[in-house]
Order: structure tokens, then C-alpha cells, then sequence
């Protein structure tokens, strides 16, 4: 048998076993893109709540007394992460929220009674959701969200928190923090939009996950092939006879060899984007940290390095007196509005520090907790010796960038800014981020991420639009491929294959590759 008839039965075949597949991916490719992306974050339902400045008025309660408040608590938690200051959103009371190092619960402790109390009620999240809420219609429910995926894929960050639903045609819900009353998420139907094609997108009825997914891998790999004996065919399929030059036919030849490459580079990413795994991409290797207290894999690529233990012991600068030393170091702070106060270790030093957040203030303020002084952020140096003791691998540190801008290392990070970036010379190209202000490392990436994000940046077309949402490069090459797709579909069928010519009917090859059977017309 003829190769090429070979390279047609393939075409044909496998082109009818990937055809749905392949549609529900272009489909739903086109649909991420046309997506409205204000409107997913709910931001026109919100009147932007915020939670009250930091105030100390009525708290005087010393942090080297927290471990005695929590009593047994505090031994079975572990060791003190960091102290977080707050005001109820509510009634405005003073509240300690202490985390813990190794465990996900935190405690709260009233700071005026000294006693610990317990997490905000659903009443309590539900008027906070109400305050913030503006559109019509009312709280129709309040659920406990305290596993991943529970509601799909509404909602991917910090567990448990609070789900407010409201009762508009957008069916909005808000996600509360049990333990400050901050909304962390807003949602609404245009995200249960997103999180529906999404799923359909990775064959989530097979496998949840994306990667290893052997839904994507199989149809990938066919649909791969396909296309790969579909390109032999190009020069065949445009003949001089009547039947080769139907309007179907050259659609489908002349719109497949125009989005060849990109077809070629979405099936080849998207076997990539499941092959590459996020132990590989977070750097757990090279990690002293990450081997000795290993995290779940959904979450180990953006996973943060603690900072050094808390020890209250040492703290002599009590929390009210964080104000004055905003105004003593920065005098045009008549007034500060203080977002967020929070005690912690520092990560070059291990000593207790305060960060201070002041709102429209993109960079935060350090204090020394035992003598008051305002710390300067971290030098190349710092994040030189950091970075050295976290990393567990062949080869040294290259050289410390600094990094300031989105997208200045393309996606290589997303997260707070300025950052040191320290690239080490192994051959996996790891490379660090390290907060100038605190000394934590915020992300490890390396050459499973470079690989990763280069697939991802030709996936959706970055080079057009950052963004897979609104992208008009996945419009435009979603729509041809998908006409390319549907007139290949109608080739399958003789009566969109024949073309009357002079009195005789032309009909296709009898089979996907037998020979040419000419029928007069009666």
C-alpha cells in the first residue's frame, strides 16, 4: 500500500477519534479569552470594604505573655509563627491572631480581656459580606469551606474560610477569613463560567488535576499524530481534479496549514503543562527546607519558606508603641492609617522585628522589637547568604538580581515587589526570590518552570496580550482552527466530498485510500 494512503488512513482515523476532544479544547480556549475579566473578580458588586486601621488605644497586652494565655494550646500548636494585630471589622475591639508553625489553626486573643476567643460566627461573616455587598438581592446562605476544590474551583487560596452567598441573577459569594473577617475572594457567575470551561478544558470528569492527567496525555498524543500525518498530505490533497478543489477541502487544507504551528505548539504544550511536575517546578531538590518538611504537591511551586520561630521572650517594644515610632521615622506620618502590624522573625537575623503596612503605601515599614530602630531592607550580601542556606545543590550562586517590575523575568514570578532574585550555576538554572524586607524566600524556580512558562507564553499568545483572558490572538486562532476542523468534519461525509462536473459525478477515493470510482450521472 502506498505511504501515502498510509499517512491518510492515519489522518482520517485518528482525526475521527480526537474530533470531539479537539473541539471541546477550542471551544473552551476561545471562551477563556472571552471571558470579561472586571467582571470575574466581582469588583462591581463591592463597595470596597476594609477592615479599620490598626489601633492600639485600648490594648496594652505584652507578647511574652501569649504563650501563658494560650496555656496547653500553645503546646500542642508548636512554636509561634508570628502575631498578627487587628481590629474586630466590626465592633472594633483589639485582637491578637497568633499562627502557629505547624499547624493551619491560629488562636485569637481578645487584647483588652486578655482571653482567648473563638473565630467569627456565620452571623458575623455574613453582616461583614453585607457591608461590602451592592448589588440587589440579599445572603441567601453561609457555608464552611475547609477542603480544596469544594466548591470546584471557586476558590483556590488560604483554608477555612467562610462562603456568603448572595441571592443576584450573578449569584455572588464572598470568602471571609474565620479569624480577621477579611474578604479574601469575590466570585460570581462569570467565574463559575470560567471554572466550568476549565474543567472541561482538562478533562477534569477523568482527572481533577492537570497533572498526569491521562485524558490530555491520550488525546493529546493522538491528535498530535494526526496533524503530523495531515501535514504529508498537504501537497496530495490540492490536485488538478474537481473533487480535490471543493470548497470544503480547501478550507480545510489552506486554514490547517495556517494554524499549523500554532495547533502544533498547544497539543505539544499541553502534554508539557502535564509532564512537568510541581515538586520539579517548586525546586524541592535543591531545598534544605522543602526535603526536611515536605508540603503537599498541589501547593510546593509557590510555597513560601517560613521565617525563624517567634521568641516573644525577647520582644521589649510593645505593640501601642509602633505608632510613635512611624512618626520619630517618618515625620510627614501626622496621622497613619496602619493597615497591618505583624511580629515575626527575622530571616537573616532571627530576631523579633515588627512589619508595619501603611494604607497607599506599597512599601512596608521594619522595626527592631527589642531596641525600636527602623531596619533598612536587605543588601545583595543578605540575600547572597539566605538564599545559601536554603539551597542544597550542586554548584554556587552566579549573581543577585534586583527585581521590581511585573513581568521583568517574564512569568517566571508573581508576588510582592521588589524582590532579589540569587541564580545559582547548577545545571537546573535555580534561582531564588527573596524579600528585601523581611529576608523570607517567597519562590524557587528553575528549569522545569523556564520550561513550563516557555509552552505557557506560546499557549496563549503573550506575545499578543499577557493574559489568556480577552487574548484576541486565541480569538482569531481559535475561530480558524475551529473552521479548519469543521470543514475537515464535513469531508467525512460523500455528499460534501463530490462535485458534479460536465455531466459526471466525482465522488472521493472509495475508502481512505482506495481508488477513484466515476459514476455517470443517470
Amino acid at each position: 500500500m502506498p505511504l501515502k494512503a498510509n499517512w491518510r488512513k492515519i489522518h482520517y482515523w485518528l482525526g475521527l477519534v480526537v474530533l470531539i476532544p479537539v473541539v471541546i479544547w477550542i471551544v473552551t480556549g476561545v471562551g477563556f479569552a472571552l471571558l470579561p475579566r472586571d467582571e470575574m473578580n466581582g469588583q462591581y458588586e463591592s463597595r470596597g470594604f476594609e477592615s479599620p486601621p490598626v489601633s492600639f488605644e485600648s490594648a496594652r497586652l505584652d507578647p511574652s505573655r501569649v504563650p501563658s494565655i494560650l496555656g496547653t494550646d500553645s503546646g500542642v500548636s508548636g512554636e509561634i509563627r508570628d502575631i498578627q494585630f487587628f481590629n474586630h471589622p466590626l465592633s472594633g475591639r483589639s485582637v491578637y491572631l497568633v499562627r502557629f508553625a505547624r499547624s493551619d489553626t491560629p488562636a485569637l486573643i481578645d487584647a483588652a480581656s486578655e482571653r482567648v476567643i473563638s473565630r467569627f460566627s456565620e452571623t458575623e461573616a455574613a453582616e461583614i459580606a453585607r457591608l461590602d455587598y451592592t448589588d440587589e438581592g440579599g445572603v441567601t446562605s453561609v457555608e464552611w469551606i475547609y477542603r480544596r476544590h469544594q466548591k470546584g474551583r471557586d476558590y483556590g487560596l488560604d483554608l477555612p474560610v467562610y462562603r456568603v452567598n448572595f441571592s443576584n441573577p450573578k449569584k455572588t459569594r464572598l470568602y471571609i477569613s474565620p479569624y480577621t473577617g477579611k474578604i479574601i475572594s469575590r466570585r460570581n457567575v462569570y467565574m463559575s463560567a470560567f471554572s466550568l470551561i476549565w474543567n472541561l478544558h482538562i478533562f477534569a470528569w477523568v482527572n481533577p488535576e492537570l497533572q498526569f492527567n491521562p485524558g490530555v496525555l491520550f488525546f493529546s498524543v493522538l491528535s498530535l499524530v494526526s496533524v503530523l500525518a495531515g501535514m504529508f498530505l498537504w501537497r496530495s490533497y490540492l490536485s488538478k481534479s474537481a473533487e480535490a478543489n471543493s470548497i470544503w477541502r480547501k478550507t480545510h487544507v489552506w486554514l490547517g496549514w495556517a494554524v499549523a504551528a500554532q495547533v502544533l505548539i498547544w497539543i505539544v504544550g499541553g502534554i508539557a503543562f502535564t509532564l512537568i511536575t510541581n515538586r520539579n517546578m517548586g525546586g524541592v531538590a535543591e531545598s534544605r527546607m522543602l526535603k526536611s518538611d515536605p508540603p503537599p504537591d498541589e501547593i510546593v511551586h509557590r510555597i513560601r519558606t517560613p521565617l525563624p520561630p517567634l521568641s516573644t521572650a525577647a520582644v521589649r517594644i510593645m505593640p501601642w508603641q509602633v505608632p510613635e515610632l512611624l512618626r520619630q521615622s517618618a515625620a510627614a506620618l501626622d496621622a497613619p492609617r496602619i493597615e497591618d502590624v505583624v511580629l515575626h522573625g527575622h530571616g537573616l537575623e532571627a530576631r523579633p522585628v515588627y512589619r508595619v503596612r501603611i494604607r497607599g503605601d506599597s512599601d512596608p515599614y521594619i522595626f527592631s522589637a527589642e531596641t525600636g530602630r527602623r531596619l533598612q531592607r536587605l543588601t545583595e550580601d543578605d540575600a547572597r547568604v539566605i538564599a545559601q542556606r536554603d539551597f542544597d545543590g550542586p554548584g554556587d550562586v552566579r549573581d543577585v538580581e534586583w527585581v521590581t517590575g511585573q513581568y521583568q523575568k517574564g512569568y517566571d514570578y508573581f508576588g510582592e515587589l521588589p524582590v532579589y532574585r540569587v541564580n545559582f550555576t547548577n545545571w537546573k538554572r535555580t534561582r531564588i526570590y527573596i524579600s528585601p524586607v523581611t529576608g523570607q524566600i517567597l519562590a524557587r524556580r528553575n528549569i522545569h518552570n523556564s520550561l513550563f512558562y516557555s509552552f505557557y507564553e506560546v499557549h496563549v499568545f503573550s506575545y499578543v496580550n499577557r493574559s489568556r483572558i480577552g487574548n484576541p490572538g486565541i480569538i482569531i486562532s481559535g475561530i480558524l482552527t475551529f473552521l479548519a476542523v469543521v470543514a475537515g468534519t464535513l469531508l467525512y461525509f460523500p455528499y460534501f466530498r463530490r462535485k458534479k462536473t460536465n455531466g459526471v459525478e466525482a465522488a472521493e477515493p472509495s475508502g481512505v485510500g482506495g481508488r477513484q470510482r466515476m459514476v455517470p450521472r443517470g
